[in-house]
Order: structure tokens, then C-alpha cells, then sequence
């Protein structure tokens, strides 16, 4: 207690300095009886193994690798580089060790004698407990387990890997239970086998990490049934996992909550739709029975086929139980934070409050000056960019065009829409509101940038860090080249997804090239003939930079581009 303690700060190691702690050592024993030589070679080739996969784990498979090298050689008073090409390098050492856990096994009756049956088991005990896939970068990583977790019947043979140094035990300081984990990083890379089995597995792997987070923030947002955001074949995916029994064993008891309220979710989906086929179907009847007498002059036949398809748009939706347009006493009580969806295909939307904001950045030139903007009243913002799903709905009712709007082959579906202009979207703006009678729109300019902050002043809605932004954004660095379906990423404080990369988007306004004379109230600039209109939040290939929240682009408004599309705003009435 009378001992004054000194903090010191043990930065991480420069990696060539790994030399010296092999080096080191063997100086102090010159002179000594227990004096040891070891080639240069040697040291080179050691520290390349060691290096290559440059792991945080370095050290410790160092200390590892070389305490394989000394048992083994160590008696002869000189390592050499054939030596170390003899135990098998540091891969050698690894496997050279689970070898010495399988012989010791033979001593415990628990364990079966079969070496088949000893992988399976080994396997189950190992996956997915302490080793997984990052379902961002699909890369190996190793995860620190409740020992109370791993299948009791894996245990003993789990308990001698420990014994190899191969796993550590630790207890955790905040429940007292014991953790577990691989002890190296480098059994991820180096382990022929287990490495092998992460490949076999690194589908369904990442299908039980995307359960877990979706179940996390279901759970978090009062699990509410707009948070259940595995349907279809992603749905299709989870019954494949719940057939791996090993790999199924990993879901709490949340994680099948939420799996099941998806299941029933999805019944009652394929139920409505159902349902809207037999309405559709009795509507189309009654139409063409409607229209036969159009034909015989008894009814004026345009002004019937308005009125039948505005019939079957807004009725037949309603007759199925789906949704409709909000009454007059649901908009009026609508809070910051709401959902509502006015028909069974239109995009889901979000209440937004009121606020004032500075918009813009000193970073470039068209995003000066800034300024503060007005947004006087609360408005609605679409969830997410329109969709495939929701465009087809527009296009099978004639009010857009299909030709010229393709997917790229990167699927459709929940995919964003793409290649749309301008143009087109002001003909959904226009279906989508004729169809429910409310007011639909593109997001002014200054209104994009308010919701994509989101009550920050910082580069992006979640703060300064580019590292950060793989969490919430598809861009150059995680793509893969393609555009990914709506809401796989993190939403920004507004609960609003993909306002950050995925695809650009079209609002109102025509791009000037400065801020200069730019709308204090959050309104649009004011058209002018043959002017570009503006695009925001850049796009699965565009670099973290012009992911920025005051970035801007324009171009003109007939552009179709593999990586442009559109959101919607609703103006919501007092």
C-alpha cells in the first residue's frame, strides 16, 4: 500500500523491432552454460511469417513459434532455418499443437476415439462461439465467448486446446463469468482446417450476425413490426441456418423472437397478398363489365376508365385490410419520429420536426457560404430511396415509364431504383399523388441536407470519422461495385437510411454554383429554363469524401445513371 505506482504508456511496438525481442533474449545467455545461437535465416524467415498477415497478434504467436522451435531444437545449442522449415514454419506449429490435443484426448473417456468424430466435435466447439466472419469486409475474426456457451459436449476437447495455449481463458470483470477465446488471431489464417470450415460456413455466418443486429434493433425500437427486415429470400436464408443445429445453437432467445415475428410477419404478407388478388380480381369484373357497357354507348368510356382505375388504386388496397391515405385526425396527431405508408406499395415514411441549421461547408466552393435555414414546419421524409418494388407499382399503372429504367443486373426488388432522371421522378411524384390526394414531392435542397445532418454539424450524420462511415453507407471501399438493397446499413439519427452513399439522389432545386443568394426558408431555388438540377448523398461508387453531408453534384435533368435515384418528401398540412 506505501508503494507509489508509476502508469506507463506501452505504446503498440514498431514492427521492425520484432527482431530485438528474439535477438535480445539470446544476448544475455552469451557466456553462460545455457548460451544459444541462432541464424540470421533463421530470424529473417521467422519474422516474415510473423509479419505477413501484420496482426494485432503478432507478439504472442511469436512467443508461441518460438517456445515450438526451442522445445524441439533447442537442445542442440543452435536454431537454424531448417529447423524452423521442419516444424512446418508457423503454420506447422499450430497444427503441431492441435496434434498434441487430439494424442492427450486419447486419455479422456468423454472424447470419442474416432478422428472424424473428434473434428465434427471440435468443430461445434469452435464455430460460431470463438471464431466468425466480419459481415462487412467477409474476413475472419475471432470473438471472445461465454465458456458456459460452448456445447458441453465439446468441452473437454476445447479444454485441451486451452492447455495448447491455442485458447485463453479470462474473467470477465463486469459479470464474473469466464470468457473464452483463441489465444491467436493467426488460427484464423494459419489453421488449414479451421479455416476451411469458416469458408464452408461464411454465408450462413454472416445470415446469423445480420439476425442478431436486426433483432438488436428491434428489440431497441420497441419491437416494432417496421423493424423486421428479413422477408423473402433473406427469410429463405435464416431457414437454411435454423437447419445447422451447431450454428442455430447461437441464437438467444431475442434473436428467435424476432426470427419468428419475421415469420409470421412474412404469412401475413403472402395473406394480404392473397387477398388483393381476389379483390383485384372482382374489381377487373366489374370493370369490364362497366366498360362492355362503355362500349354500347350507355357510359362516356374515358371518363369510366379514370374512375375505374382510381377505383382499383385507392379501394381495392382498402377492401384488404392495407393501408390507406391518413385521415385528416392521424396527420394532425403525427409526432417527430412517426411512420405511415398511405398504400400498399408507396414508401414508407418518417415524421420530421421542425428546425434551423447551418448549411454548407468551407470544404469546397459551391458549398459556400454558409448559412442558417429555416425549416419552419415538420415534414415527411421517405425511409428510404424509392425502390424497385415501389416504381414497378408506378409503372404498372401507367403513370411511369418502364422503358429505359433497368436495374444493371444488380436485381430489383428492394434494390434502390436506378437509372431515373429528374423527369421521371416528378412523374412518380405526380402518380403517387394523384393516386393518394396528398401532397408528394423530391426534398428541397436545403431540406435534404437538414435531414441528412440531422441536428449535426459535423462531415457526416454520425461525426467526423471516415472509418465510421462502413457502418452506415455503401461506397468505393465496400460495394463491390454494385448498388445493395435499401436499409442494410445503419440509419441516421432521423431514423432515415442510405442518406449517405448507395445512390445519389435528385431533390427540387436547380444547382447554382455558391450559396450566395440561396433561400433562407428551406424552399428551392426557383426553376430557371434549361437548368441542371441537383444531386445529393453520393453513391456506392463514389469515395468516402463525397459522402459528406453538405456535398453536392448537378447534372442535367434527363441524366439516367446506374447510380442515381431519388427520395421522397410529403408535406404534411398544420
Amino acid at each position: 500500500a506505501d508503494i507509489h505506482k508509476v502508469p506507463l504508456d506501452l505504446g503498440p511496438m514498431p514492427k521492425g523491432s520484432y527482431a530485438e525481442v528474439v535477438k535480445g533474449p539470446i544476448r544475455r545467455l552469451d557466456g553462460t552454460t545455457r548460451a544459444l545461437k541462432m541464424d540470421d535465416a533463421l530470424v529473417d524467415a521467422l519474422l516474415a511469417d510473423i509479419e505477413a498477415g501484420v496482426a494485432k497478434d503478432a507478439l504472442p504467436l511469436l512467443a508461441f513459434t518460438l517456445e515450438r522451435l526451442y522445445e524441439e531444437y533447442g537442445a542442440t545449442g543452435h536454431l537454424t532455418l531448417d529447423h524452423f522449415n521442419k516444424l512446418g514454419r508457423v503454420k506447422g506449429s499450430i497444427e503441431a499443437a492441435v496434434e498434441r490435443a487430439f494424442n492427450a484426448a486419447d486419455k479422456d473417456s468423454r472424447i470419442p476415439r474416432d478422428r472424424d468424430a473428434r473434428v465434427a466435435l471440435l468443430r461445434r466447439g469452435l464455430i460460431p462461439w470463438l471464431a466468425g466472419i466480419d459481415p462487412d469486409t467477409k474476413a475472419p475474426r475471432r470473438r471472445v465467448g461465454r465458456l458456459s456457451e460452448i456445447p458441453p459436449e465439446a468441452r473437454p476437447l476445447i479444454d485441451l486446446l486451452v492447455e495448447q495455449r491455442l485458447l485463453s481463458t479470462d474473467v470477465a470483470k463486469d459479470t464474473g463469468e469466464t470468457t473464452i477465446e483463441p489465444a491467436h488471431e493467426a488460427l484464423l489464417r494459419q489453421w488449414g482446417l479451421l479455416q476451411g470450415w469458416l469458408e464452408e460456413d461464411t454465408g450462413l455466418l454472416t445470415v446469423l450476425d445480420g439476425i442478431k443486429r436486426a433483432a438488436r434493433d428491434w428489440a431497441a425500437n420497441a419491437k416494432d413490426r417496421s423493424w423486421l427486415s428479413h422477408s423473402a429470400d433473406r427469410l429463405r436464408a435464416v431457414d437454411r441456418l435454423l437447419a445447422r443445429p451447431d450454428l442455430a445453437a447461437n441464437l438467444e432467445p431475442t434473436d428467435r423472437a424476432y426470427v419468428s415475428a419475421c415469420q409470421r410477419e412474412e404469412r401475413s404478407a403472402r395473406s394480404r397478398a392473397r387477398r388483393v388478388k381476389v379483390v383485384f380480381g372482382a374489381l377487373a369484373a366489374c370493370i369490364i363489365g362497366l366498360l362492355a357497357l362503355a362500349a354500347t354507348g350507355v357510359l362516356e368510356p374515358n371518363a369510366l376508365k379514370v374512375q375505374a382505375r382510381r377505383l382499383a388504386d385507392l379501394y381495392a388496397p382498402a377492401v384488404a385490410g392495407l393501408p390507406g391515405p391518413l385521415s385528416a385526425e392521424k396527420e394532425h396527431g403525427l409526432k417527430s419520429g412517426d411512420r405511415f405508408q398511405e398504400c400498399w406499395n408507396c414508401p414508407l415514411m418518417v415524421v420530421v420536426p421542425a428546425g434551423v441549421f447551418r448549411m454548407g461547408s468551407d470544404e469546397k466552393d459551391d458549398e459556400k457560404p454558409i448559412h442558417t435555414v429555416t425549416i419552419a414546419a415538420p415534414l415527411a421524409v421517405g425511409r428510404f430511396t424509392i425502390t424497385f418494388d415501389e416504381w414497378d407499382g408506378c409503372v404498372a399503372h401507367g403513370g411511369c415509364p418502364a422503358r429505359g429504367v433497368a436495374g444493371a443486373n444488380f436485381g430489383r426488388g428492394r434494390q434502390p431504383v436506378i437509372n431515373v432522371s429528374w423527369n421521371d421522378a416528378q412523374l412518380y411524384v405526380k402518380w403517387i399523388s394523384k393516386l393518394t390526394g396528398r401532397t408528394y414531392r423530391l426534398l428541397t435542397e436545403a431540406e435534404w441536407e437538414y435531414v441528412a445532418r440531422a441536428g449535426t454539424e459535423t462531415q457526416y450524420s454520425f461525426g467526423d470519422d471516415e472509418s465510421a462511415l462502413e457502418d452506415y453507407a455503401w461506397f468505393s471501399d465496400n460495394s463491390e461495385g454494385h448498388a445493395h438493397p435499401v436499409g442494410e446499413k445503419k440509419p441516421n439519427p432521423f431514423d432515415l437510411y442510405d442518406m449517405h452513399g448507395n445512390v445519389w439522389q435528385w431533390v427540387q432545386d436547380c444547382y447554382v454554383k455558391s450559396y450566395q443568394d440561396a433561400p433562407a426558408n428551406g424552399r428551392a431555388v426557383p426553376d430557371k429554363e434549361n437548368c441542371f438540377r441537383v444531386l445529393r448523398g453520393s453513391s456506392w461508387d463514389g469515395r468516402a469524401v463525397s459522402l459528406r453531408s453538405a456535398r453536392r453534384s448537378g447534372n442535367r435533368p434527363g441524366l439516367r445513371s446506374i447510380n442515381v435515384g431519388f427520395r421522397l418528401a410529403r408535406t404534411l398540412n398544420p
